[in-house]
C-alpha cells in the first residue's frame, strides 16, 4: 500500500505480517473491514500482541471487546478498528482528536480511508 502512513517500521512490517497471515487463513485478500482493523491493530507490538488471541480469520471474527492491557490511546484507536470491523456503532470523534497524538491521528484518519476506499 502506497502512500499509506505508518507509525515506525514495526508497524509497517507487523501489518504486512498480519495481511499474510490473514491471506494464509483465508485464501484471498482482507476486506475493508479487516484491513482497518489490522491497520489499527498492529499500530503498535504492544497492542497486536494484545490483540491477536482474538482474531479468527477462518471464521471471520474479531472479539475486541475482550482485548485488556492496554493504554487509553490503544483503546481509543482499538475502539475505532471495533467499529469499522463490525460496521455499527459510533465512535466520539471528539475523543479521538483529543485523546491521540498528531501522528497517531494521521494513522486513525487513514484507517477511515483504507476502509472507504477499499
Amino acid at each position: 500500500m502506497h502512500d499509506v502512513p505508518y507509525l515506525d517500521t514495526a508497524h509497517l512490517l507487523t501489518f504486512g505480517e498480519a495481511q499474510e497471515a490473514y491471506r494464509l487463513a483465508r485464501l484471498f485478500d482482507p476486506d475493508r473491514r479487516w484491513t482497518a482493523l489490522l491497520y489499527l491493530a498492529t499500530l503498535t507490538p504492544y497492542l497486536w500482541e494484545a490483540v491477536r488471541p482474538h482474531l479468527d480469520f477462518e471464521g471471520d471474527f474479531a472479539d475486541l471487546e475482550q482485548v485488556s492491557g492496554i493504554t487509553r490511546g490503544e483503546a481509543l484507536v482499538l475502539g475505532l478498528a471495533s467499529n469499522l470491523f463490525r460496521m455499527e456503532g459510533a465512535v466520539d470523534m471528539t475523543e479521538l482528536a483529543d485523546g491521540l497524538d498528531d501522528e497517531v491521528w494521521d494513522i486513525a484518519l487513514t484507517a477511515l480511508r483504507l476502509y472507504r476506499d477499499s
